[in-house]
Formats: structure tokens, sequence, C-alpha cells
């Protein structure tokens, strides 16, 4: 399916049944100085619902911070939340957001649940993703620099 997009001069939606495992997508295109330049991409395919490459950027973080993460699957999962924890264990924040498969990013102004922003020092947050009767969980830290 081809159409043309207002910000670009031309803009390809290309959706292939791709198999299992690892696939590798090869796109060649002619550029501006209608020479013929590509790119590759590798594509895995799975459908074990799944969290990879979560984390948080810019970490340390000074006003905010985003954290980014991809899913992987056949359907996008019931549930996701993040929370993020004082060193102590105590919860200060707590998203719940939609999901999608593939790449994911939830932004963070710095502020606790009330509103405050927080101290500076080091973070705990908890990414918890739950659908298909599978459910998943990472930690990892960020540290607040103001």
């Amino acid at each position: 399916e081809s159409r043309v997009d207002k910000n670009l001069s031309n803009s390809l939606i290309f959706r292939p049944d791709l198999a299992k495992g690892n696939n590798r997508l090869s796109v060649f295109f002619r550029n501006e100085a209608n020479e013929i330049d590509s790119a590759v991409y590798d594509v895995i395919v799975n459908d074990v619902l799944m969290v990879a490459d979560l984390y948080n950027f810019p970490n340390p973080m000074k006003d905010r911070t985003s954290f980014v993460f991809s899913i992987s699957g056949a359907e996008p999962p019931d549930e996701l939340t993040l929370a993020i924890f004082t060193i102590a264990g105590r919860k200060i924040k707590e998203f719940r957001s939609p999901a999608v498969i593939g790449n994911n990013q939830i932004e963070w102004d710095g502020r606790d649940s009330d509103g405050d922003a927080v101290a500076n020092g080091t973070y705990i947050y908890k990414l918890i993703m739950k659908g298909g009767g599978q459910s998943q969980s990472i930690v990892q830290k960020l540290a607040i620099v103001r």
C-alpha cells in the first residue's frame, strides 16, 4: 500500500506476513540524487508476550526522563504498570499505561503522586506486564541529579 504524506515526499506501508524467528527485510529506494540506496532491517517475530530493552533516558535525569521499552508477542498486554520506588521501597509514582506490540514510551516529569518534585538520589522502577495468562516484571535503577 503506497500513499502520499504531507511531510514526506513518499511513504510506504508494508505489512508482510513473516515467519516466526529471524527475518531480514531489505529496502531499496532512490535518493534525492537519483542514486539507489538501501536499508536492511532484522525483524524478529515472536508470539510469546515479553518486554525487551527496558531503559530510561536520560539517566541520570535532571527534571524529566522517558522510560523506553519494546514488547513482543501476538497480542498487546492486557495490563501494563510502571511503578517508581525509593531505595527504601516506598512507592512514589505509578503509571498505568496502554501498550502496543513494538516500541513504547512513558514520560515522567520527576514528580511524585502528590505533584511534588522528588529529591536527588537513586530510585528503583519496576515494569509489570500481564496478558494472555502470562506475567513479566523487570526492575531497573535510575538516578536524579538536579
